[in-house]
């Protein structure tokens, strides 16, 4: 007997050139098994899905949404765009605009803002944990950089950050796949930031991603990074996918009374449909 699944898919961190970082919300509500979710997953080869378990409501517009998000390659605990992609889809298909999000082990508390035609979605990160990546001197060797200590960030997906010193770096760099894919369970994040400006791009054989186009979960790391060098920060706006023309801008923004970090970006409604 089949069951009707309805399915969004939304553009995360783009209002509408690019329609930003594409992710699916699947509203199976526990129905399909973990290895079908798999196989969608692998099959439409975005960088995540989302598929929600369940929603438990509590008063107008207030819910708790359990879910399981899935890159191409296996089930993850915590990731950014399709958080925010999903925040969206809850209020086009719930009418849902806050709440809490269970991905299983995080808890992520989220917001929508209307303002006429344009939604903009916010998720409270978790302050990831970071320390110095083990295999730090055999990245830079493979890039041909200076060796240099590189932090690892854990948000659910594990970040390791290399900074270039000129923006003609980023544009040209070779991630080296193949080579690259000996460096398990990490997504390479290469970045130049100058003054306001930062640009970011991303890429992980292990989680099943040649270049993201826009890495949500990297962007608070991001933030604490350039907070090192300089304390009295507390946001930044981060470009990414510029060479993909996917037109993405991501928000992250640190609250010093309260220590919480915040990850925000517009979104673009692209398309709706049923699965059987």
């Amino acid at each position: 007997m089949f069951s009707r699944v309805n399915i969004h898919m939304i553009g995360a961190f783009s209002s509408a050139a690019g329609l930003g970082n594409p992710v699916y919300v699947v509203y199976d509500y526990g129905k399909w098994s973990f290895e079908k979710r798999q196989a969608f997953a692998s099959f439409v080869n975005v960088s995540e899905c989302v598929f929600i378990d369940n929603v438990e409501y509590y008063g107008n517009s207030k819910a708790v949404v359990n879910l399981q998000i899935f890159n191409p390659n296996n089930v993850m605990k915590f990731a950014g765009h399709p958080l925010i992609g999903a925040v969206r889809s809850f209020w086009e298909y719930l009418k849902i605009d806050e709440g809490i999000i269970h991905t299983g082990p995080w808890r992520v508390p989220f917001v929508s803002e209307h303002e006429q035609e344009s939604v903009l979605s916010k998720i409270m990160i978790p302050d990831p944990s970071v320390k110095k990546y083990d295999r730090s001197a055999d990245l830079c060797a493979l890039f041909e950089v200076p060796v240099r200590a590189l932090p690892i960030y854990d948000c659910g997906p594990r970040h390791v950050l290399l900074r270039v010193p000129k923006i003609s770096d980023l544009r040209n760099f070779d991630p080296q796949w193949e080579s690259l894919k000996k460096f398990e369970d990490i997504a390479l994040n290469v970045y130049f930031a100058e003054g306001g400006y930062i640009e970011n791009r991303m890429f992980s054989p292990s989680y099943g991603v040649y270049e993201d186009r826009a890495t949500g979960s990297a962007v608070i790391p991001l933030l604490k990074e350039l907070r090192r060098e300089n304390p009295s920060r507390t946001s930044i706006n981060v470009n990414q996918g510029i060479l993909r023309k996917s037109g993405v801008s991501m928000i992250g923004q640190y609250d010093p009374k309260s220590g919480s970090y915040t990850l925000s970006g517009m979104t673009t409604f692209i398309l709706e449909g049923i699965s059987f």
